[in-house]
């Protein structure tokens, strides 16, 4: 079974530290926003990444920023598409 948690979860921890008890208390998922205002408290999407594989970790959801003009364009086949999910992925 999974088990998923936010990536923040109330503590002001840093967040490469936060990745790791998040690994160890045993859940294996993690929600997180792509909205940039969270990356001083979460990191940007690539540390974030880049400390989610360190501990196997799996994102599960993704809370996108209600004002990016990027959103409609998420499900876009060719390359603004590609980019986004790339970038999120």
């Amino acid at each position: 079974m999974n088990k998923g948690i936010s990536f923040y979860f109330g503590f002001e921890i840093s967040p490469k530290l936060r990745a790791r008890m998040i690994s160890e208390a045993g859940f294996t998922h993690v929600i997180t926003s792509a909205d940039k205002k969270y990356n001083k408290q979460n990191g940007t999407l690539r540390q974030q990444a880049k400390w989610f594989k360190e501990n196997n970790l799996m994102p599960s959801s993704l809370h996108m920023a209600y004002n990016t003009n990027l959103l409609p364009y998420f499900w876009k086949e060719g390359k603004i598409g590609d980019r986004i999910k790339n970038l999120y992925s």
